[in-house]
């Protein structure tokens, strides 16, 4: 699941942050080359190295972290450009995915082929544009995540609530809540509307019900930790 990818990021992050600390520019730069091209072909494009898990497993985030680790660290000029150009390519590669994904589909159903294998090759072109192992995936990503970093924002509400970001997601994709409750809370909400446009500003209503439930829950946590951690240190 991707939430125990992420915690077994967390767990691994300090031995990253010590390779890249001692590791040359010349070290990383290999090392992601290779990664990323052993997982294009081997997970992205053959689906024979299972174990990447379509982008949704710590190795994969392990690339991911160790990407943003390179573009912090040593700044290539092709992720030093201005804010506003990164949201433009975020935004064209996002273009791009999403014509390459719909594209071929439509076609098919366009010119009605009723031919299996033309239906094989346009579902599995639609279902891997979209997955985190996909190389423009990533790149999008890199620069939407470049374009907000050059942004300079200050707010000590937005700041509060993002500092329980990762208690929202780990909330969203815990199977055990999403799966048995989510889901159906949101499929009842949909049917009870009358799958309309009161049924969808409710939905969005329970969705924001939940983010801030989420907020509390963790704030709540980070109190609690705080007077741990102090209790504990002081102990030792």
């Amino acid at each position: 699941m991707v939430y125990q990818a992420y915690i077994g990021l967390y767990i691994l992050s300090p031995i990253l942050n010590a390779f890249a600390d001692s590791a040359t520019e010349k070290q990383i730069r290999l090392f992601l080359i290779f990664f990323f091209v052993f997982q294009t072909i081997y997970s992205w494009m053959s689906g024979a190295a299972q174990f990447f898990e379509a982008g949704y497993s710590t190795l994969s985030f392990i690339g991911l972290y160790m990407l943003s680790r390179y573009v912090k660290l040593y700044k290539p000029k092709i992720f030093t450009l201005s804010s506003r150009t990164d949201f433009i390519i975020y935004l064209t590669i996002t273009l791009l995915i999403t014509l390459i994904a719909i594209v071929p589909y439509n076609i098919v159903i366009w010119i009605n082929a009723e031919n299996t294998f033309y239906h094989t090759i346009a579902s599995f072109i639609s279902a891997h544009m979209f997955r985190y192992d996909n190389p423009l995936v990533i790149m999008s990503s890199l620069y939407l995540l470049l374009g907000f970093s050059k942004v300079i924002f200050e707010n000590r509400i937005i700041n509060w609530i993002a500092a329980s970001s990762f208690a929202v997601f780990l909330l969203h994709t815990n199977p055990n809540l999403c799966n048995q409750y989510f889901i159906p809370a949101v499929q009842f909400i949909y049917n009870w509307g009358g799958q309309g446009v009161v049924s969808l500003f409710t939905i969005f209503a329970f969705l924001i019900l939940i983010f801030i439930c989420a907020v509390l829950v963790d704030q709540l946590r980070i109190v609690r930790w705080n007077y741990l951690s102090k209790i504990i240190w002081k102990a030792k």
